[in-house]
């Protein structure tokens, strides 16, 4: 699986190309959210993890997931990140 490491706002992220598409996944403090605009002065030293599907739409945290990173590791060059997406995520709408 193919990786990189961006920039956007205040904070640095990793791209996990698919087999079509990719999937961000953004880790850090948990009093902090990658959809808020500004990095808090704070810390709780506990970790978060949040994902988001093709750059598009807010990230979301982990909690909606089972498995995404597994998941993600395992299949990304046979299937799709919408497939992958869609799989992992708990109670879809």
């Amino acid at each position: 699986m193919k990786e990189e490491k961006l920039k956007e706002k205040w904070f640095e992220f990793t791209r996990h190309h698919c087999k079509e598409g990719f999937i961000d996944r953004w880790m850090g403090d948990s009093i902090n959210d990658p959809n808020n605009d500004f990095k808090s002065n704070m810390q709780l030293n506990s970790h978060a993890s949040f994902f988001r599907l093709n750059g598009t739409d807010k990230w979301v945290h982990r909690n909606m997931f089972r498995l995404l990173a597994e998941n993600m590791n395992v299949f990304s060059e046979t299937n799709s990140a919408v497939d992958i997406w869609n799989t992992s995520l708990i109670n879809p709408s």
